[in-house]
């Protein structure tokens, strides 16, 4: 990665790339940062990386670390790391290898714990969409990567599923195939009422084949510079 930016640096001189004199030149950096997607203690925020050059020259420098489950939900989004928000997901991860081997009370446990999880990180996406902090779009986006990780950790765990533990992440999903199904059904239907007006189909038969009233057909029947057949 290194040798890419200074690659980079050479072939785009505007872009921090400074040559000084015949034989010195100055590149500046992108800022960088890495991301621990299961490490929880924020506090070791930093990652220092040092750089063996040829002839043993050594640079050593430092780059933010963020450490993803450090943070709940809410911090995320105090700190502008939304981004991450369906990673929070995995912050049981550690545990699923061991559930089969729980007492009973146990497994309940874990169940509530993980109930709460799912409704905490769902909620928080909610108050970003009601904020209009991401869109419809980002935000469903957000919800299929968090659907798609806790099915692929903690599909061992046929409770989950079983007892509707993660049923706060797939009434969202399910909502959203409901609509892009009935909006898919609604523009089949008035295509196919378009062709019915123009072949000068009747009314009532226009009706009983694509399940839109008379006021529905009239106003189609205009955009299209027609008149309806009785």
């Amino acid at each position: 990665m290194i040798f890419r930016l200074f690659e980079y640096a050479v072939s785009n001189p505007e872009d921090g790339y400074e040559k000084t004199d015949a034989d010195h030149a100055v590149y500046r950096m992108p800022k960088q940062a890495v991301v621990f997607l299961k490490g929880k203690n924020k506090k070791r925020n930093k990652l220092y990386i040092k750089l063996i050059l040829p002839d043993d020259q050594e640079v050593e420098y430092s780059v933010n670390a963020v450490r993803a489950l450090g943070y709940t939900p809410k911090e995320l989004v105090e700190n502008d790391l939304e981004i991450l928000l369906p990673f929070q997901i995995i912050r049981m991860y550690n545990k699923v290898n061991d559930y089969n081997g729980y007492t009973d009370e146990k497994k309940n446990i874990f169940l509530s714990d993980f109930r709460n999880m799912c409704a905490d990180i769902r909620n928080t996406m909610d108050s970003l969409l009601t904020d209009e902090r991401i869109t419809n779009d980002e935000y469903h986006e957000m919800l299929n990567i968090t659907c798609s990780l806790e099915e692929r950790i903690y599909n061992n765990i046929d409770d989950i599923s079983k007892k509707g533990v993660d049923s706060m992440l797939n009434e969202k999903v399910m909502l959203r195939d409901d609509r892009i199904r009935a909006e898919a059904e609604e523009r089949r239907n008035k295509e196919l009422a378009e062709m019915m007006i123009n072949d000068q189909k009747p009314i009532d038969e226009i009706e009983k084949y694509t399940g839109l009233n008379v006021a529905a057909l009239k106003s189609i029947a205009q955009s299209l510079g027609k008149t309806l057949v009785i």
